[in-house]
């Protein structure tokens, strides 16, 4: 039986398109791109329990400023602080470290349970939470905003999980996401060597069918686009590393341990967008 699509509902593709390590649908209504079958829920989580922010030179300093340079680039767009700032998917605390040197009272989540001992060393006892998003206990309309930065692409059933973060936000509290594009350039000039279809990337989206999934579920958005990292050599050499699978793997790695720790803000085939509780 063929599973309906986890972003709108509807009916998907009967053909499946190996991409990367999965097995892909595509959804008719909005060209999401989905995993069936999807993946037992003990699988999934085994590849964050083995050390995936490790794995990805999340420890790395270099790693860790261009990481920190990201986030405040969007945490900025949350305008003044408003009370407590939950990201899904923590990691190491970089992003949260960054919000709270805007002014926010922050709480993360993290499912790496290596990750998540690290950030809540360095953010005090009780502000990380290690397991799932799903899992997490927080009382409805505690955030004053709530971050997913390469998140979404994570979850089974994405829509479920923007559900959750909606009932989390205060009225007027945001939403910040930033997602692969199956709808960039790179996506559709790369085909199936594009660097997102990725061991971890479960669900698939394009610009307008994120858009369409952020409005279906009660938030207004406010800003959309291009998302731009700063990307540094140790990290494009990490992620190449963490996916042997990827086309040129093996070479960019080798490279990028060979050429200066910069970090350089570039379009990485992503989107952004903020979105507001009404």
């Amino acid at each position: 039986m063929v599973r309906p699509c986890p972003v709108c509902g509807a009916s998907a593709d009967a053909r499946r398109r190996r991409l990367g390590t999965h097995d892909y649908r595509r959804c008719r209504a909005c060209r999401a791109l989905f995993v069936d079958p999807v993946p037992p829920p003990a699988e999934v989580l085994a590849l964050y329990e083995a050390g995936y922010a490790r794995a990805r030179g999340h420890h790395d300093e270099a790693v860790a400023t261009a990481k920190r340079r990201t986030y405040a680039r969007y945490l900025r767009r949350l305008g003044p602080p408003r009370g407590t700032l939950l990201e899904v998917g923590c990691s190491t605390g970089e992003g949260l470290a960054v919000a709270r040197g805007l002014g926010w009272d922050v709480r993360g989540v993290e499912p790496d349970p290596e990750a998540a001992r690290l950030a809540g060393e360095r953010l005090g006892r009780g502000v990380v939470a290690q397991g799932t998003f799903e899992a997490l206990d927080m009382p409805p309309s505690s955030c004053g905003a709530v971050v997913m930065i390469d998140v979404v692409e994570h979850f089974a059933e994405p829509r479920a999980a923007l559900v959750r973060a909606r009932e989390l936000l205060a009225s007027g509290g945001r939403l910040v996401l930033v997602t692969p594009d199956l709808d960039s350039i790179s996506a559709r000039l790369m085909g199936g060597a594009w660097p997102h279809y990725l061991p971890d990337h479960l669900t698939l989206l394009g610009r307008r069918g994120l858009l369409g999934l952020v409005r279906s579920v009660g938030l207004e958005v406010e800003s959309h686009g291009g998302a731009l990292k700063v990307l540094s050599t140790a990290m494009l050499g990490r992620h190449y590393a963490a996916n042997p699978h990827l086309v040129g793997a093996r070479l960019v790695a080798a490279l990028a341990r060979r050429l200066p720790a910069v970090g350089l803000l570039v379009p990485m085939g992503e989107v952004h967008v903020v979105a507001r509780r009404p």
